[in-house]
């Protein structure tokens, strides 16, 4: 059985490169917004997070 692993976050988003998608959640609205990495904002975030990737 393979231990669950925490995915890395980056500007309060949680960053899953499997799917290629930026996530956050809002607790209290009861939201998530789901932002794809080929959308124009996940490619800003996307870029500013592969700046700070270890390599």
């Amino acid at each position: 059985m393979e231990i669950p692993k925490k995915l890395p976050e980056f500007k309060g988003y949680t960053v899953d490169l499997r799917l290629k998608q930026f996530r956050k959640i809002d607790h209290k609205n009861m939201k998530i917004t789901f932002i794809d990495f080929d959308s124009k904002e996940g490619k800003r975030l996307l870029a500013g997070y592969s700046n700070i990737m270890p390599s």
